[in-house]
């Protein structure tokens, strides 16, 4: 409900890994709806099971491999981008700054951008990223 996801819609799920909440996302968007789970090639290496069952499980679901900053398809095409549990990680994965003017160009006029992620305290930056794996929800803010 907090994502106010709607059947129909169509959402791109960055670094969805095992795909959990990719799964969540197209059971919401329904069967007129579509979910593009993103990976990023150096990161699949370690899911290609898991990614290859999610991409066959549900016909609403649709897989994109790009680097984090080369996320793909038309401007516009999407409804709502979520980035969960995965934003601390991107620190050290790929370039945030040019994935968020992505996400940007990706977003219908009025789109939305979900980000979940563990928080480390306000002011705090980058700093636990890496070790923690939290990151600043100021930072976060900023940054998009």
């Amino acid at each position: 409900m907090f994502s106010h996801v709607a059947p129909g819609e169509r959402a791109l799920d960055v670094g969805s890994g095992g795909g959990y909440f990719t799964r969540l996302l197209s059971s919401m968007v329904g069967p007129k709806g579509l979910v593009a789970a993103h990976d990023a090639p150096s990161y699949v290496k370690n899911i290609a099971a898991q990614r290859e069952a999610l991409l066959a499980s549900r016909p609403n679901i649709i897989g994109m491999l790009t680097p984090f900053e080369g996320l793909e398809g038309q401007p516009g095409s999407y409804d709502l981008v979520t980035i969960i549990l995965m934003y601390h990680d991107i620190v050290r994965l790929g370039d945030r700054v040019r994935m968020n003017q992505q996400i940007v160009r990706l977003l219908k006029p009025g789109g939305r951008v979900l980000v979940v992620d563990h928080a480390a305290p306000d002011g705090s930056g980058l700093r636990d990223a890496s070790t923690l794996h939290r990151i600043d929800p100021l930072l976060v803010r900023g940054e998009l």
